[in-house]
Protein backbone atom coordinates (compact mmCIF):
# COMPACT_ATOMS: atom_id res chain seq x y z
CA UNK A 1 0.00 0.00 0.00
CA UNK A 2 1.27 3.57 -0.80
CA UNK A 3 0.14 6.57 1.05
CA UNK A 4 -1.48 9.04 -0.61
CA UNK A 5 0.69 12.31 -0.68
CA UNK A 6 -0.84 15.36 0.10
CA UNK A 7 -0.53 18.53 -2.37
CA UNK A 8 -0.68 22.16 -1.58
CA UNK A 9 -3.14 24.83 -3.08
CA UNK A 10 0.00 25.50 -6.09
CA UNK A 11 -0.59 21.84 -6.66
CA UNK A 12 2.72 20.91 -5.40
CA UNK A 13 3.53 18.26 -2.76
CA UNK A 14 3.13 18.85 1.07
CA UNK A 15 6.11 19.20 2.48
CA UNK A 16 5.31 16.29 5.93
CA UNK A 17 7.21 18.58 8.03
CA UNK A 18 5.00 22.00 7.39
CA UNK A 19 2.01 20.05 7.65
CA UNK A 20 3.33 18.68 11.39
CA UNK A 21 4.09 22.30 12.13
CA UNK A 22 0.82 23.54 10.95
CA UNK A 23 -1.12 20.90 13.12
CA UNK A 24 0.97 20.99 16.03
CA UNK A 25 -0.06 25.33 16.11
CA UNK A 26 -3.47 24.46 16.24
CA UNK A 27 -5.28 24.46 19.69
CA UNK A 28 -5.05 21.28 21.54
CA UNK A 29 -8.71 19.97 21.03
CA UNK A 30 -8.28 20.22 17.24
CA UNK A 31 -4.70 18.56 17.26
CA UNK A 32 -6.46 15.44 18.93
CA UNK A 33 -9.48 15.79 16.65
CA UNK A 34 -6.72 15.19 13.26
CA UNK A 35 -5.15 12.51 15.53
CA UNK A 36 -8.49 10.64 15.97
CA UNK A 37 -8.99 11.08 12.28
CA UNK A 38 -5.83 10.19 11.31
CA UNK A 39 -5.85 7.04 13.17
CA UNK A 40 -9.68 6.07 12.52
CA UNK A 41 -8.22 6.23 8.65
CA UNK A 42 -5.12 3.76 9.42
CA UNK A 43 -6.98 1.31 11.08
CA UNK A 44 -9.92 1.33 8.34
CA UNK A 45 -7.15 0.33 6.22
CA UNK A 46 -4.67 -1.85 8.75
CA UNK A 47 -5.01 -5.70 8.81
CA UNK A 48 -3.49 -7.54 11.04
CA UNK A 49 -2.38 -10.96 9.77
CA UNK A 50 -4.10 -14.19 11.21
CA UNK A 51 -0.73 -15.65 12.27
CA UNK A 52 0.29 -13.11 14.31
CA UNK A 53 -3.10 -12.72 15.59
CA UNK A 54 -2.88 -16.31 16.60
CA UNK A 55 0.62 -15.72 18.22
CA UNK A 56 -1.41 -12.53 20.09
CA UNK A 57 -4.05 -15.13 21.24
CA UNK A 58 -1.65 -17.55 22.52
CA UNK A 59 0.33 -15.18 24.29
CA UNK A 60 -2.80 -14.11 26.35
CA UNK A 61 -3.82 -17.36 26.84
CA UNK A 62 -0.56 -18.02 28.39
CA UNK A 63 -0.39 -14.93 30.19
CA UNK A 64 -3.49 -16.10 32.17
CA UNK A 65 -3.16 -19.19 32.42
CA UNK A 66 0.30 -18.28 34.13
CA UNK A 67 0.15 -15.12 35.97
CA UNK A 68 2.82 -15.69 37.84
CA UNK A 69 5.40 -15.49 34.70
CA UNK A 70 4.28 -11.85 34.04
CA UNK A 71 6.91 -9.23 33.96
CA UNK A 72 6.69 -6.71 35.97
CA UNK A 73 5.44 -2.66 35.28
CA UNK A 74 9.15 -1.71 35.69
CA UNK A 75 11.20 -4.27 34.32
CA UNK A 76 8.83 -3.85 30.93
CA UNK A 77 9.23 0.31 31.01
CA UNK A 78 12.53 -0.86 31.21
CA UNK A 79 12.07 -2.88 27.97
CA UNK A 80 10.36 -0.30 26.00
CA UNK A 81 12.76 2.59 26.80
CA UNK A 82 15.56 -0.05 25.31
CA UNK A 83 14.31 -0.59 22.51
CA UNK A 84 13.02 3.06 21.99
CA UNK A 85 16.70 4.08 22.77
CA UNK A 86 17.80 1.39 20.26
CA UNK A 87 16.00 2.69 17.51
CA UNK A 88 16.87 6.44 17.83
CA UNK A 89 20.54 5.02 17.66
CA UNK A 90 19.81 3.46 14.64
CA UNK A 91 18.20 7.01 13.42
CA UNK A 92 21.34 8.71 14.03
Amino acid sequence: MQAALCFTRMNKAADPDALLAQIRAMPVADRHRVTAELLDDLDEDFVEPPALLDELRQRAQDALAHPERAISLEDSIAQARAAAAKVRARKA
